[in-house]
C-alpha cells in the first residue's frame, strides 16, 4: 500500500508512506517513507507514521512493524526512534542507492510496545 503525504491546506503532495506485509503469516510488516527535501525535519513524516503504525496494528493485522534505513541516513534513524521503534540488526551492503551497496539498520516495533 502506497500513501501520499500531502501538506495542508495547500494539498501539496510532499511525501510517500508505504506499507508491505513482510511475512502476513507471522504477522509482520514494514513501512517506509519518503519526504521532499524541504519538508525534512517539519514532523510531517511523525505523524503520517504514527498514523500508519496504529492503523496496521489495529486494522492489518500486524504484531510487528519494521523499518530499514541506510546505516549513513541519520534522520531516518531519530524518526524511527521517536516512533518508538528499536534497532535489531545491521545488514551489510544490503541497499543499494546509485548503484552503490549501502549498510542498512532494521528497526523493529512490536504491538505490546506502543
Amino acid at each position: 500500500m502506497i500513501l501520499a503525504i500531502v501538506k495542508k491546506p495547500q494539498a501539496q503532495l510532499i511525501g510517500e508512506l508505504v506499507f508491505k506485509y513482510v511475512d502476513a503469516g507471522k504477522r509482520v510488516g514494514e513501512i517506509g517513507f519518503r519526504l521532499a527535501e524541504a519538508e525534512i525535519g517539519k514532523g510531517y513524516g511523525e505523524e503520517a507514521a504514527i498514523a500508519l503504525i496504529k492503523e496496521a496494528f489495529q486494522s492489518l493485522s500486524v504484531d510487528t512493524i519494521q523499518a530499514i534505513c541506510a546505516v549513513e541516513n541519520l534522520q531516518s534513524q531519530r524518526l524511527m526512534l521517536k516512533l518508538g521503534m528499536k534497532r535489531k540488526t545491521r545488514l551489510k551492503a544490503f541497499l543499494d542507492i546509485g548503484g552503490e551497496k549501502h549498510d542498512i539498520y532494521v528497526y523493529q516495533l512490536n504491538n505490546l510496545s506502543c
